[in-house]
């Protein structure tokens, strides 16, 4: 019997390598094969966490040594990944289809005994991404002076760029680049502007994520300030929706529209929701990032009283999400108090419905709190 996950008392005492637990219950019948809710076996857990001798004993009595969980991640996987040089040789020995992993030794280890850099797990994810996810500059080169492919997406079409450029790893992604990044855009070459499959960009990651040196880098080699996804996200719209003012600022530097929603939008259009930078940001409630985007001509273009689809504007959505400060900008600027959104209601009615949700809630509370007495 196992927990919630699915774990039984074996994966426990392969998971803390205990060789002589391990023993006593196969002995007892403990099943070497099972799986947890995710696949994963206690070979894994003993691969994951580098206990050699309970590897061993637990490939003796009969375990999978090529037994992948559900995303399809072998004991191989666990120990390259982890960096236990001894599990990986030995588990080689034993005939484990060479996989990947993101420590240099094992890299190295793996690839000299014929591991092909290049497979992917499940997700299509291979040793280049993971080792540009974690930010292992020195990994990242090594796989591809191995011939790893520097353009090579998961199901998702996320390449190593995006996942550098997502966690900040500036190193990494110049390494990539200067490894056959193409400012001009094409399909089959590593290249700052390339999408998965949403077409989302490495730009768009490292504004979302508000890593300001990474963007300035990818724009310096020639990302699109303005490219959208397919639903018409600009890097833009992702710095003021998640409040990284710093990268709202030094985009608009770089002539990123503050207007814009979508590939072709300016001042008449937003992104697949009707929403530009200054709607995102006031229903986030970013105070400093509205006033900014104001300050930089969302006043005289019009855009202060721009509908989304629900013909709602930037007051009605920050009205609607309690953001007050936002609010009191937005009038200070001159925003119209008197709009109706599609379904007939002005900012004063966004306003009276939430008053209504917080004296429901107010009362509860009281009630709850009377109770309690």
């Amino acid at each position: 019997m196992g927990n919630n996950q699915g774990s039984t008392a074996l994966h426990c005492a392969a998971t803390n390598g205990h060789l002589d637990v391990n023993k006593y219950l196969i002995s007892q019948g403990a099943e070497v094969n099972q799986g947890d809710n995710d696949g994963w076996t206690a070979l894994q857990d003993a691969a994951q966490k580098g206990h050699l001798e309970v590897a061993k004993y637990l490939i003796i009595q009969g375990a999978d040594v090529n037994r992948g969980d559900k995303n399809g991640q072998t004991a191989l996987r666990a120990a390259a990944f982890n960096g236990h040089l001894d599990v990986t040789k030995y588990l080689t020995s034993e005939g484990a289809d060479v996989n990947q992993g993101d420590n240099e030794d094992v890299n190295k280890y793996l690839i000299s005994q014929g591991a092909e850099v290049n497979q992917g797990d499940n997700d299509g994810w291979t040793a280049l991404q993971d080792a540009a996810q974690k930010g292992h500059l020195e990994v990242a080169k090594y796989l591809i002076i191995q011939g790893a492919d520097v353009n090579r997406g998961d199901k998702n079409g996320r390449t190593a760029l995006r996942a550098a450029a997502f966690n900040g790893h500036l190193d990494v992604t110049k390494y990539l680049t200067s490894e056959g990044a193409d400012v001009n855009q094409g399909d089959n070459e590593v290249e700052v502007n390339q999408g998965d499959n949403e077409g989302w960009t490495a730009l768009q990651d490292a504004a979302q994520k508000g890593h300001l040196e990474v963007a300035k880098y990818l724009i310096i080699q020639g990302a699109d300030v303005n490219r959208g996804d397919k639903n018409g996200r600009t890097a833009l719209r992702a710095a003021a929706f998640n409040g990284h003012l710093d990268v709202t600022k030094y985009l608009t530097s770089e002539g990123a529209d503050v207007n814009q929603g979508d590939n072709e939008a300016y001042a008449h259009k937003g992104d697949d929701k009707g929403f530009t930078a200054l709607q995102v940001a006031a229903k986030e409630g970013h105070l400093d990032i509205t006033k900014y985007l104001i300050s930089q001509g969302a006043k005289s273009t019009g855009i202060l009283d721009q509908r989304d689809d629900d013909g709602k504007t930037a007051i009605h959505l920050a009205t609607q999400n309690d953001h007050t400060p936002v609010v009191e900008s937005l009038v200070s600027h001159g925003a119209s108090l008197n709009i109706q959104s599609h379904n007939g209601k002005t900012c004063l009615h966004e306003a009276i419905i939430l008053s209504g949700h917080k004296g429901e809630k107010e009362q509860t509370e009281g009630k709850l709190k009377q109770r309690r007495l």
